[in-house]
């Protein structure tokens, strides 16, 4: 996947407008724009050149005309017009994406006013949310911080696909092998009497879960259409508790909510011997966007 079509995802764009007039007519009135307009601490030059002097000519901004980033607190379109923003988008030296986006009405009919909407930078599949356009200069010099997932205000998710769950058998107690000494000149002496091997419960298996609970599915997840399994280690105590639990592989937008689902998981004790004792397994969290 290139860089451009990781933006898209994210900002979570529904193809080129049909009517290329309109878009020309919006980008140029966004480009246009006086800077200060979308932000007062901004200069008054257009903010397609405050743009372009921001993230230096060897970046270069593609600018095009989509739907807007749904944000918190709005309402959900289906009863109005879709709406319009212009998006800038420029890939940094670095690999890292821009991404801004400025209102500019409907798909339909385009407004009066320009607004600034929303804007964001990208590294590797994180998000660092850019509150005002006079912060960007900043946080383009500044290294990417290690967790911006928090930092991102997204609207809550009213319908979600169910999560698929398997489960991974704990590996079973074997002996290992025994050589016995022959010594020359004497009998062979018979082998010893072994003892029983250590009877253990099946272990982590789905028919020994008692109680399961289902990841919440991530609201940033449904905005990037992260999905995917993601893999939880799980420790359960000698109650059958998980005591601990480490996602190690999956999109990193899920791994906390199979964390905390595989959390408050309960099985059966796995005994050992007719004691019971610790085990360690997998859990495996299938997340799946709804259609």
């Amino acid at each position: 996947m290139n860089a451009f079509t990781t933006i898209a995802l994210m900002a979570l764009l529904i193809g080129a407008p049909q009517d290329l007039a309109l878009e020309s007519k919006a980008v140029t009135r966004v480009q246009q724009t006086p800077s200060s307009q979308y932000d007062p601490a901004l200069p008054g030059s257009p903010i397609g050149n405050w743009l372009t002097k921001i993230v230096g000519p060897q970046s270069g901004v593609s600018w095009r005309l989509g739907e807007c980033v749904e944000q918190a607190g709005e309402a959900n379109g289906a009863d109005r017009d879709i709406p319009a923003c212009v998006e800038a988008t420029a890939i940094l030296p670095d690999d890292r994406k821009i991404v801004a986006q400025f209102f500019v009405g409907s798909l339909k009919q385009l407004s009066d006013k320009t607004r600034f909407h929303f804007a964001a930078i990208e590294s590797d599949n994180q998000f660092q949310n850019v509150q005002k356009l006079s912060d960007l200069p900043q946080m383009i010099r500044a290294p990417f911080p290690t967790v911006v997932l928090k930092t991102v205000e997204l609207p809550e998710v009213k319908t979600l696909g169910r999560p698929r769950l398997f489960l991974a058998k704990a590996p079973a107690l074997a002996d290992p092998p025994r050589t016995l000494p022959i010594e020359s000149g004497g009998a062979i002496p018979p082998p010893p009497k072994r003892s029983p091997p250590p009877r253990i419960s099946k272990g982590v298996t789905q028919g020994d879960a008692v109680f399961r609970v289902t990841p919440v599915y991530p609201a940033i997840a449904r905005q990037i259409n992260a999905s995917g399994s993601v893999i939880v280690e799980i420790m359960i105590d000698e109650l059958g508790r998980v005591v601990s639990a480490k996602a190690t592989s999956g999109h990193p937008v899920l791994r906390s909510a199979a964390e905390d689902a595989a959390k408050k998981w309960v099985f059966k004790p796995t005994l050992l011997d007719g004691n019971p004792v610790k085990q360690q397994g997998t859990l495996t969290f299938e997340f799946n966007l709804p259609q």
